[in-house]
């Protein structure tokens, strides 16, 4: 599950229990865990696929035939996440009849140079309605809106929070169900398999740090999200370094608690983020995070320069992770300021709260 459907399921689950409210999901595509997720929460959800953007100018009717199909939700609060809903919804909402619609920004702008974004009828319908509600989860994404609409929009700035269930697996069982000896060094990334999420760094820096790994045990390195379009690309460049015993394709998990906790180390590549949930989540089970040197990682993580790595540098990943590999204290030490910092700083609490008030204020 992606981190944005993620933060709209407990959205989602806090607005209908906590606050009566009447909520139903829209799914742009085939149902997959988030919406059996929807299902044991008895939240209500169905498709309704966006129109097509083409590179013409001719989406008009499109466009029109959707807001008619929308408007039988009778949606008061339409809530909008990833780049596709976001735009539609800018361009169109005062149609459907709502009395607020929020832009959810949950990274640092990809995709504004496609042809939506270009297009005349974004130009004619966007940022008409002072009632439009912008949020980021991260300072770069909120940055990003400021510059991107000068002058134009206020961006709200509401971190992701985050939480965890009880693990369902022990660390024994959860080794044992990967392949792996029990003692071995277990490195984990939480991210879909994505261009974006960029895996191949991670590759690429576990194969340095095999042929300079000093210790007796395995170094494993695992990837735990949905094997999306990069998975075969990825799968090809473990087979031609011949990692196949190190690094292990796990696909969806649900018992992302079990594997965080037969985890020693959380590690994160990427190329563009807002706060990932895959870093706060590793926080939360008391992890020493190594990342991507971005600002919304940093905004998770702090400024600390031991754990940060350069865009794209598999020759630091490799250098940061055998330099603390084999302190098992200093790493546990580690784990636990992550852990006082996410609590802090990224409640699940705080960020339900804020969305709430948020509503609210622009309701009244």
């Amino acid at each position: 599950m992606g981190g944005a459907e993620r933060q709209a399921i407990y959205i989602a689950e806090y607005l209908k229990f906590k606050k009566n409210m009447n909520v139903r999901v829209l799914a742009l595509s085939q149902p997959g865990e988030a919406a059996e997720l929807l299902d044991k929460l008895n939240i209500p959800w169905e498709i309704l696929p966006l129109p097509k953007f083409s590179k013409s100018e001719n989406d008009l009717d499109a466009i029109t035939q959707f807001i008619v199909e929308f408007e039988k939700y009778k949606a008061e609060i339409i809530l909008t996440f990833t780049f596709h809903p976001n735009i539609l919804f800018n361009m169109i909402w005062q149609y459907t009849g709502a009395k607020i619609c929020i832009w959810n920004q949950a990274d640092a702008g990809i995709g504004f140079g496609f042809t939506p974004i270009k297009s005349n009828l974004f130009k004619i319908f966007s940022l008409k309605n002072k009632s439009y509600v912008f949020i980021s989860n991260s300072l770069e994404g909120k940055q990003f809106l400021e510059s991107y609409f000068p002058g134009r929009l206020q961006v709200n700035l509401i971190h992701n929070g985050t939480d965890l269930p009880v693990a369902l697996n022990n660390r024994e069982e959860w080794r044992r169900k990967i392949g792996i000896e029990k003692d071995s060094f277990v490195a984990v990334k939480i991210a879909n398999l994505t261009f974006a999420k960029d895996h191949t760094t991670l590759i690429k820096a576990w194969k340095i740090l095999i042929t300079e790994w000093p210790f007796t045990i395995k170094p494993v390195l695992v990837f735990a999200g949905r094997l999306d379009e990069n998975f075969f690309n990825l799968k090809k460049m473990v087979d031609e370094f011949d990692l196949q015993n190190n690094v292990f394709f796990l696909g969806h998990v649900d018992d992302i608690s079990g594997l965080l906790g037969a985890s020693d180390l959380g590690v994160f590549s990427s190329r563009s983020e807002g706060i990932p949930n895959g870093i706060l989540e590793c926080m939360f089970s008391k992890l020493p995070v190594i990342a991507t040197d971005l600002i919304g990682i940093r905004e998770a993580l702090g400024d600390n320069n031991d754990f940060l790595v350069k865009v794209g540098n598999s020759t630091e990943f490799a250098t940061k992770i055998l330099n603390i590999a084999g302190d098992y204290t200093r790493m546990k030490s580690i784990g636990e300021e992550n852990y006082q910092r996410v609590i802090k700083e990224f409640s699940l609490e705080t960020m339900l709260a804020n969305y709430f008030t948020l509503i609210t204020e622009h309701l009244n």
